[in-house]
This record gives structure tokens, sequence and C-alpha cells, in this order.
């Protein structure tokens, strides 16, 4: 078959209808992903913010303990009783484990929104860049050297792909996601 024959023309036209079509769909549901996964982002983010201070001791207790410490050391100095019978009152800081645990949760949750964020982002662009490959084209080669042909092939593996990710994605229910 020649690359100048009818067939491409036709497949190529149908293909941009099928296109247009589909990644609109694709489109509109990336827009759903990068919006709730912006959302996602800064409520995970404003909680990091205040989970983390539980990891960091607590300097109004600690004040509050020296100060009373202060306070009975002059009762020693006063009733000439030894200072080193004074006990300390001051622990060395450990955070417990759970606030450790919902702090790495938290921070993996963030990392992962904003990860799907970038990768949405990403698959937008891509998008974009697909959808503007002329309508109108050449008989035989394109700007770039590839042949109709061999363009409508990548096509047909791009479309046959794209189809198995959509039928995966159909199967495990992800469009109840979006």
């Amino acid at each position: 078959m020649s690359p100048n024959a009818r067939v491409w023309k036709v497949y190529l036209d149908e293909c941009r209808k099928f296109d247009v079509c589909r990644f609109e769909e694709w489109r509109d549901g990336l827009d759903v992903l990068v919006v709730f996964s912006g959302l996602f982002s800064i409520v995970v983010a404003i909680f990091c913010s205040q989970t983390f201070q539980r990891l960091r001791p607590d300097h109004n207790s600690m004040t509050s303990a020296l100060l009373a410490e202060m306070v009975e050391i002059e009762r020693a100095i006063a009733d000439g009783t030894p200072v080193e019978e004074i006990a300390h009152t001051i622990t060395d800081f450990a955070p417990k484990t759970s606030d450790l645990w919902v702090n790495g949760l938290c921070f993996s949750s963030l990392g992962v929104s904003i990860f799907i964020a970038v990768v949405a982002m990403l698959a937008k662009q891509w998008l974009r860049q697909y959808m503007a490959i002329p309508q109108e084209m050449p008989a035989t080669v394109f700007a770039s050297g590839t042949s109709v042909t061999r363009r409508s092939r990548n096509g047909v593996f791009l479309r046959s792909l794209l189809s198995c990710l959509f039928s995966c994605t159909s199967r495990w229910a992800c469009s109840l996601l979006a």
C-alpha cells in the first residue's frame, strides 16, 4: 500500500473524530483530578503543620518546670538545705511513636498527592500536544520527516495502548474516583 493511499487519510480523519471525543473526556477527568489533589494537598499541608509541632518539645511547659525548679532552689538556699538534693524536673524529650507514625503518613500522603497533581499536569500537556497535530496533513511527508503511513501506524499503536489503559481503568472502577 502506498503512503499516498486514500485509506490513510480516511483513517486519520476518523481517528481525529474519535480522539477529540475521548481526549475531551480525559481532559475533563484530569482537570477534576488536579483540582482534587490540589485541595487535598492544601488540607494535608495544614494538618502536617499542626501535627509537626508534636515532634518538638513544649517550650511553655519546659519554662514552667524551670521556674518551679528555680523556686525550689531558692527555698533550699533559704532553709540551708543542700541544693544537690533538689530533683531536676526536666527530662530529655522524645516524641511518641504514634506521633512519628502520624507525621510520616501525613507527609507521605502530601508527597503522593503532589506527585499525582504533577503527573496529571504532564498528562494534560501531553494531551494538548497530541491534539495540536494539524488536521491538514501533507500527502507523503510531515515536517518532522515521518510519512503518513508511519504516522498512521504509530497512531494505531498509541490508540491500542490507550484503549488497553482505558479498559484497565474501567475494569478497576477508576472512573468512579473521578
